[in-house]
């Protein structure tokens, strides 16, 4: 039917009806055959899935924009007007935070999983039905999966509190916190804010339920082909999720965080690969300042893949350089046990070091080393230091072991730019 399609569409040459050329009809054949796999692709199950989610919130987007607007009438003054605080809220046109809106928050946040090295990276081909039937079941009954994934002992001690002490078998009650409940608590109350600034009725509302909704899509991501018992999206969705939404719904904390110990998304700039379908350089990061006494450094911890730890120098213009080492974790692996439940643990962890330029929370460059064993280079030049007239735009490169090389392209008003990557590293186990 497609194929029918495509000849029906085709465009005729010459003004006596003459047929084409055998170059032109190769080349016209080779079109017709790329154009037959995309729509192929894309309109599969998984493939409208992906395409439906973006759509959504690029919906979402338009109708916020709209809604904005009917807002700002005529003698509407040019700041809304709101008694809502506006936490977290950067409206500037450089950095990290000329590119958030609720559409890049909802990709890097739904497909954050897909960075790692042990997940394939086209989202057309993610088992979506699986993982929403899967999470869904887990999430109904979570007593269930517990029980069946060690019992209530392991699941404290490895999601909850390190009753089970420090070791990777049970660490990943690190993340829960650090990335759910404060970082994605944060993402929350910026949305909230970003409903807020335009005017949107209940934007505490659009903001929980963007939140949580892309917080559901990365679990089904997580979750894979996987059927059985899982209970990380137990601890994230009855835990710590709703802790995040808890904690940054009160002011004084949300002040806290954003003031005091500043908090900041700082997500990668997500580009899509036309040619191999492949979504690139796309997650959640968080940055965290804690302020030192009798200095201006403050204490600098970076996380979403990573967990580094340095110091920040602000300057009094406004700028900040931040500088960091620690750990990067490429890959994890699955742990099976008897009654059929699935635990994932870290499996490659490397040694990486990093460098941030920030202006006024907004992230304005980040560069990236990560080795020795398996060596990669990641940097990431944000919109509002390259420009051209009055056309700002960011690029990303990325050289390594398990992703090859990647190039891609960032505009501030495009969610989703375009991107290119070669020779990657596909013979790891994936989920």
């Amino acid at each position: 039917m497609l194929e029918r399609l495509l000849v029906a569409a085709r465009p005729r040459f010459g003004h006596s009806g003459r047929s084409l050329n055998s170059t032109t009809r190769l080349r016209d054949s080779k079109l017709r055959g790329a154009l037959t796999t995309l729509l192929k692709v894309t309109l599969s199950r998984r493939g409208l899935v992906f395409v439906a989610a973006l759509g959504l919130g690029l919906g979402l987007g338009v109708s916020v924009a709209r809604t904005a607007v009917a807002a700002q009438s005529d003698e509407a003054p040019a700041t809304p007007k709101t008694d809502v605080p506006l936490f977290f809220h950067n409206d500037v046109d450089y950095g990290s935070d000329s590119e958030f809106n609720p559409v890049q928050a909802t990709l890097h946040l739904s497909y954050d999983i897909l960075r790692n090295a042990s997940y394939q990276d086209n989202p057309f081909q993610l088992a979506y039905a699986t993982g929403f039937e899967n999470v869904a079941k887990n999430l109904a009954h979570p007593f269930d999966a517990i029980e069946k994934s060690g019992g209530t002992g392991e699941f404290i001690g490895r999601e909850v509190l390190p009753i089970k002490g420090l070791n990777s078998a049970h660490g990943q009650w690190v993340p829960n916190y650090t990335l759910h409940a404060l970082g994605e608590g944060t993402v929350y109350r910026k949305l909230w804010s970003w409903y807020a600034s335009r005017g949107v009725p209940a934007p505490w509302l659009f903001g929980l339920l963007n939140t949580a909704a892309a917080q559901f899509i990365n679990e089904a991501a997580e979750n894979a082909g996987f059927r059985g018992p899982n209970t990380d999206p137990v601890a994230d969705f009855w835990i710590f999720n709703p802790i995040g939404y808890l904690l940054f719904s009160i002011d004084p904390v949300a002040r806290f965080f954003s003031t005091t110990v500043r908090i900041d998304f700082w997500p990668h700039q997500a580009t899509f690969d036309l040619v191999h379908l492949k979504l690139l350089n796309a997650g959640g990061n968080y940055s965290f300042k804690f302020p030192l006494p009798r200095t201006d450094l403050k204490l600098f911890y970076y996380t979403g893949t990573d967990g580094l730890f340095g110091l920040t120098i602000p300057t009094r213009r406004g700028d900040s350089f931040s500088v960091a080492a620690g750990t990067h974790l490429y890959t994890i692996r699955p742990v099976y046990t008897e009654q059929g439940g699935r635990i994932i643990l870290p499996d490659d962890l490397e040694f990486s070091v990093a460098a941030f330029w920030d202006r006024n929370e907004s992230l304005m460059t980040s560069v990236q080393l990560i080795g020795p064993k398996h060596p990669t280079a990641l940097a990431n030049v944000y919109p509002g230091l390259l420009h051209v007239a009055d056309f700002r735009f960011g690029l990303y490169g990325c050289a390594g072991y398990y992703d090859g090389v990647a190039l891609g392209l960032s505009i501030s008003w495009l969610p989703l730019g375009p991107g290119v990557a070669g020779w990657t590293r596909t013979n790891q186990e994936l989920l």
